[in-house]
Parts: C-alpha cells; structure tokens; sequence
C-alpha cells in the first residue's frame, strides 16, 4: 500500500522506494529502473515490503476513498504503511 505522497515530495519518494527495491532479500527491481518507472507512472507499483514510522512522525489529515476502515486507538509506538 502507497500512502499519499504530496506531489512537491514525488520524485525523492520514487527515488526512495526505488532504492529500497534494490535489496537483494526483498527487492523486485533490482536493477531495473527502466520497469519500475514504467509502473510508478501508471499507478502500478506495490512495494513488497512495509514502512514504519513512529507515530510522531505522522500525520492523519483524512479519509480518501470509502474502504478505509478505523482501528481503535492503541499505544502502538510505530504505525504500518
């Protein structure tokens, strides 16, 4: 799952997430820049591996779309992406 990326961050989010796929353990782009483009450019891309951030480095802003579903708040120090 991709989080909302605001479009002033796009191309250094791309270029983090591009990078990350060059891991040899989890990675499904090693070395294939030209493929990764072509699927984040349609929407495609679908990072196999989960990012985790503190919860202070979040911020929830909103609802996009009508599947979201709310967890009940916890103390959870890292929240999954």
């Amino acid at each position: 799952m991709l989080c909302y990326i605001h479009p002033e961050d796009q191309e250094q989010a791309k270029e983090g997430y591009y990078l990350r796929e060059q891991s040899p353990f989890f990675g499904s782009y090693i070395n294939n820049r030209q493929k990764f483009d072509i699927d984040w450019a349609a929407g495609a891309y679908e990072p196999t591996y989960c990012i985790r951030l503190k919860r202070d480095e979040v911020q929830i802003t909103g609802q996009i779309g009508s599947t979201w579903t709310r967890r009940e708040e916890t103390e959870e120090e890292y929240i999954e992406l």
